[in-house]
């Protein structure tokens, strides 16, 4: 009943403004261009996350040539790794395992790993087409940190997911900057995307992958 009555009603809402008003008014153009100063807008948007020693040109640079290395690191892992799918029913299984390898050697790149009562949970999500996420604990803990995965993974993708999403990733990450007592609260959930993410990244590049294959 509360479901309907707050959930799916707001949920009809939001489409109701998104078909009946956003959509008649959105545009066919790209991004910022399209707008008056839409480009310095733009270069202000970078110096606010990358400061002032960056250009639109210089980040877009930067993406090819990430783009290719890591294209070449991917070859070269689907080369040396199993790269068969992973059977729906033992999904959850497979992404526990890894989990609980990753934190085993976690003490190779970092102080220390975490209690097996701190590890993040793994669950099916079959109704997101947004591909698997990292949902965060909330502050005291009380919630953990949950890494929620599809259908049909294969299983060279689930090991780059686990260290970005899990182990060393945003889990890991999350729960040291949760439980350091020493940091602001506004802080602990004021984060921003280039530094989450090149985080995630960071992890993904991080771990010998001969050691998960």
């Amino acid at each position: 009943e509360n479901i309907v009555k707050y959930v799916v009603k707001n949920i009809n809402k939001l489409l109701d403004f998104l078909i009946n008003e956003y959509y008649e008014h959105s545009s066919n153009k790209l991004g910022l261009c399209q707008y008056p100063q839409g480009k310095q807008l733009y270069k202000l948007i970078i110096k606010d996350y990358l400061y002032d020693f960056v250009t639109p040109e210089d980040i877009h640079e930067l993406g090819l040539t990430e783009c290719k290395r890591i294209k070449t690191d991917i070859d070269k892992i689907k080369l040396n790794c199993d790269n068969g799918l992973i059977s729906d029913d033992k999904a959850v299984e497979f992404v526990k395992s890894l989990k609980n390898k990753l934190n085993n050697n976690l003490t190779k790149y970092f102080h220390k790993k975490l209690h097996k009562n701190n590890l993040y949970k793994v669950k099916i999500d079959n109704l997101s087409n947004s591909g698997p996420y990292y949902q965060v604990s909330n502050m005291k803990n009380k919630k953990k940190g949950t890494f929620y995965v599809g259908t049909k993974l294969n299983k060279y993708e689930t090991k780059v997911l686990s260290l970005h999403e899990g182990l060393p990733g945003h889990h890991y990450q999350n729960f040291i900057n949760l439980n350091n007592d020493k940091m602001p609260l506004y802080m602990k959930y004021n984060s921003t995307i280039a530094y989450d993410e090149g985080w995630g990244l960071y992890c993904e590049n991080l771990y010998d992958y001969k050691d998960l294959c």
